[in-house]
């Protein structure tokens, strides 16, 4: 197997493109990781992440209020167009390698494959809709998809999407009941969402409880009677340690006897619950 990520073309100046390499070893799976592909009219231009993340769209999807698209703070080009479609394409490869006696080039380009992350985008447009930039259910357009500002400056990634996660949302946070229908007035209950997590604060991540995969939980308490509507204070730290972490054992001739009893039935579901909290 070859890995290279060179432009096309310098593999072979130097003698080690995968004809050369093919006659060495026809069974060899070379894999070339560049941004255009080794082919087409952009096949020699070089670029970074941010070049190829811009020539597809992707970049322009998100962007503040003024429209104009933020720095991703990670290289989905470089790691999701490139290194990953490499790591699963080459097992396979080596696999038919293995099968057939014959290897093969694979031709891995990063812009192209960063199409598949913008399949929603994609999607809107297949449907006659143009996506707005920052402003869909996944970029920043959904008071459920959002992030919002603690009372002592911290930030609260929320993610209630679906609509059982959003009612148990709305009762952590004690929304009042007539502002919980989103879809009559989403502005409306976005700023009361931003006004009552504003009032609270963050709760310490080892105390911290999560409710759902889809929800991060903010630790406040209900309103203390005269307490303005909405507001919020933090609660106490839990004051019981959080459980040991789970430590994985060697097994030996003088364990095993003892690793069979721990798996009878009921013992294998009590560590789990005492691992899970």
């Amino acid at each position: 197997m070859l890995v290279e990520q060179f432009r096309p073309g310098v593999m072979d100046r130097v003698g080690l493109g995968y004809g050369a390499v093919r006659k060495l070893n026809p069974k060899i799976v070379y894999c070339s990781i560049s941004g255009y592909g080794q082919s087409g009219p952009k096949a020699a231009v070089a670029g970074h992440d941010l070049n190829y993340m811009a020539d597809t769209g992707l970049l322009a999807l998100g962007g503040g209020d003024d429209g104009m698209p933020t720095i991703p703070p990670g290289l989905i080009a470089d790691i999701g167009g490139g290194a990953l479609p490499a790591v699963i394409n080459v097992p396979l490869a080596l696999r038919q390698a293995e099968a057939t006696g014959g290897g093969c080039h694979l031709d891995v380009a990063m812009t192209d494959n960063l199409f598949a992350w913008q399949w929603w985008a994609l999607g809107l447009l297949a449907a006659g809709r143009t996506p707005r930039p920052g402003g869909e259910l996944l970029t920043g357009g959904s008071l459920r998809f959002q992030i919002y500002r603690t009372g002592d400056g911290r930030l609260l990634a929320a993610a209630p999407l679906e609509q059982r996660f959003w009612n148990t949302f709305c009762t952590l946070i004690d929304l009042p009941d007539d502002l919980r229908d989103d879809a009559r007035d989403p502005a409306a209950t976005q700023s009361a969402v931003a006004q009552i997590i504003a009032s609270a604060s963050a709760a310490p991540r080892s105390s911290a409880r999560p409710t759902s995969c889809s929800t991060v939980r903010l630790r406040i308490s209900r309103n203390k009677p005269g307490a303005p509507p909405g507001s919020c204070r933090a609660r106490p730290a839990d004051p019981r340690p959080p459980p040991a972490p789970w430590r994985a054992r060697s097994r030996s001739r003088r364990s095993r006897g003892s690793d069979e009893r721990s798996a009878r039935p009921g013992t294998q579901s009590r560590r789990a619950r005492g691992c899970a909290g």
